[in-house]
């Protein structure tokens, strides 16, 4: 059965100049958590691409039927995509999608990587009984919603309502590889995390920061907002202080 792609979880790509942004969601979310801010790069003129990862953005039935590697090569061929348009990259990625931006920075050239509240561990304890619980329970509920502070952005967020426990172990998997490629990364790095966020440890950050060999590395604290910060009370802060990033990075279009 092929389910439709939800409203508000469509892709979105618009070519500009040849400094591009490639901005990746999280896992079971949508391009919704990186349109609006897309949109804001394009009018200053950069190349944007915010793919739709396979398994997302239509059913969690689909995402059942999907691995991590496909994730990860949506997110490959997206960036493929903005490599024959621009000669300049930065990727973007929130939660899982800062996780596949540094695995990709880890095997092809890009000039920079912004990891927005990105995962390599959760603290989960109910994570190890995850063998046996998805031959009992095939999904789990998010009961809360997204992990959103604004009651508006959490209303309108585009994901979806149930984690299937399969693609939860995928996703574990997911870390677990790319715990290996830190060390290969070495171009500028931005981390931005949300001291408040429910859903990824804030310890993440240092975990990550201390196993990267890269020379160039930010950090943005945020102390008003959850998880998804690209849509959260603070998004306009992450906003500008991407925009001073991939400046410094690419310049200006």
């Amino acid at each position: 059965m092929t389910f439709p792609i939800m409203t508000g979880a469509d892709p979105y790509t618009e070519y500009q100049s040849d400094k591009g942004i490639l901005f990746l969601h999280g896992f079971t979310g949508s391009p919704h958590e990186h349109r609006w801010m897309a949109r804001e790069f394009a009018g200053m003129g950069y190349s944007v691409s915010v793919p739709l990862l396979a398994g997302h953005g239509t059913s969690p039935q689909d995402l059942k039927e999907t691995t991590w590697l496909d994730w990860y090569t949506s997110a490959r061929q997206a960036l493929f995509d903005l490599k024959k348009k621009s000669s300049n990259i930065v990727i973007v990625g929130l939660s899982m999608g800062g996780t596949m931006a540094l695995h990709l920075s880890a095997h092809y050239e890009v000039d920079g990587v912004a990891a927005l509240a990105s995962p390599l561990f959760l603290n989960d304890w109910k994570l190890k009984f995850l063998p046996v619980m998805k031959h009992i329970l095939t999904e789990k509920p998010k009961r809360d919603g997204a992990d959103i502070k604004d009651p508006l952005q959490k209303q309108k967020a585009v994901h979806y309502m149930t984690q299937p426990l399969r693609s939860i172990e995928q996703l574990l998997k997911l870390f677990n590889h790319v715990k290996d490629d830190l060390p290969d990364i070495h171009v500028p790095v931005l981390l931005v995390n949300a001291v408040q966020d429910h859903v990824v440890p804030f310890e993440n950050r240092e975990y990550i920061k201390q196993n990267i060999n890269s020379k160039d590395v930010r950090e943005l604290t945020l102390h008003d907002c959850y998880h998804i910060i690209t849509l959260d009370t603070e998004r306009e802060k992450v906003l500008n202080t991407l925009k001073i990033f991939i400046e410094d990075i690419i310049g200006k279009p």
